[in-house]
């Protein structure tokens, strides 16, 4: 239906297969609040294209239906997943294998150490968020639960698992989501090439070895800087170490420089971004705001320091997206809390018709801490 030269059927379409992929999100990014999708869709089109709107919603109806008419088969068995606890990335992969498995009739069981989702990463109520995800996906979860022994048949093949508090799961497939280890195979073939973890760089990304270079996941600084990790598996570190490596191969070397940390996820329909020092458990001197909105799986957190600055460090963001530009120089000219959430709107980068949530941010704000407040 959807390669059609009809911008009503087209839009039609559009709008059925948003809501089968995220019905939450369809009805209310626009700032409808009712339940109903033709509510949704004629508050939208009464505005966009009024003498069409009837004709879109009686289509995506008729679609919709038809959507759900069609069997999708379901595959039996199960899938236990585990993290390793000492990976500071760990937590992303499971959640991302167990979604792809999911999408293809696939039902995992989810197995995490933590009591929480994440826990490394995430303080308790960004965690709950992504739960819910998990809840509403019917990804069944146990936590404070790990592998302690996978089960075989007399033909070689897992059958089950045993967990750490001795409960069998029967399975036929176990995917272990320990983080990312360097694949360092072809670097050992050169017994002249220095490796430990990783294959061991400069800070020009230079190996011991004259004109070769090492960049992304397989490569471990010699010399990290003060807070960063020797190996750094993240995509934007990696392209950050391909520039670095281009400007060696093109004659003006600079060294490398990971600067603010930033990472980026999604969990189902759950965006997630993180910028700065935005730890989980809060140490001495740094404290939070945390906003979430009521009903949607919205939610902002800013990190700042507990001194007279009140510079801040770091942000969470789930379910909106903040300019990492913005947020960057923020964080490197410690910027004071009440400027940010005063300038909150600037770092806004949400598609075009979302709703807006600056203001709702800096109302809580002003009613936790009246002293402090914005503007």
């Amino acid at each position: 239906y959807g390669q059609t030269d009809d911008p009503v059927q087209a839009a039609s379409v559009g709008w059925a297969v948003k809501a089968i992929a995220d019905r939450e999100t369809t009805l209310h990014s626009w700032g409808y609040e009712g339940n109903a999708l033709g509510e949704a869709i004629d508050h939208i089109m009464r505005r966009a294209s009024p003498e069409n709107s009837a004709a879109i919603q009686t289509r995506t109806a008729q679609y919709l239906t038809e959507a759900e008419a069609v069997h999708v088969p379901r595959v039996g068995g199960s899938l236990s997943l585990t993290t390793a606890p000492d990976d500071p990335t760990r937590g992303l992969i499971g959640i991302e294998l167990a979604e792809m498995l999911h999408s293809r009739g696939i039902e995992p069981l989810l197995l995490v150490r933590d009591a929480h989702y994440w826990a490394s990463n995430l303080p308790p109520e960004e965690a709950a968020l992504v739960h819910k995800q998990l809840q509403q996906n019917h990804i069944p979860v146990r936590y404070d639960s790990s592998l302690h022994e996978i089960l075989g048949n007399a033909q070689g093949r897992v059958q089950a698992v045993r967990t750490n508090a001795g409960e069998e799961i029967a399975c036929q497939w176990v995917g272990l989501a320990t983080g990312v280890r360097p694949n360092l195979r072809l670097a050992r073939t050169a017994p002249e090439l220095e490796v430990e973890q990783g294959i061991l760089v400069d800070d020009y990304l230079k190996t011991n070895l004259p004109n070769v270079y090492a960049a992304g996941d397989c490569a471990q600084l010699r010399q990290p800087a003060p807070g960063e990790l020797a190996i750094e598996q993240l995509w934007y570190t990696g392209r950050q170490q391909g520039e670095t490596v281009a400007h060696s191969l093109a004659g003006q070397p600079i060294p490398y420089r990971r600067g603010i940390w930033f990472n980026s996820a999604k969990f189902f329909n759950l965006e997630f971004q993180t910028y700065g020092h935005a730890p989980a458990i809060l140490p001495a001197g740094l404290s939070s705001f945390y906003w979430q909105h009521p009903t949607l799986a919205v939610a902002l957190r800013i990190y700042y320091e507990t001194n007279d600055s009140q510079a801040v460090t770091g942000f969470n963001a789930l379910g909106l997206r903040l300019r990492h530009a913005v947020c960057e120089q923020w964080i490197r000219q410690r910027t004071p809390l009440r400027t940010v959430l005063a300038h909150l709107r600037e770092a806004n980068f949400d598609p075009e018709f979302f709703r807006r949530h600056e203001a709702a941010v800096v109302r809580a704000f002003n009613q936790q801490f009246p002293p402090l407040a914005a503007a």
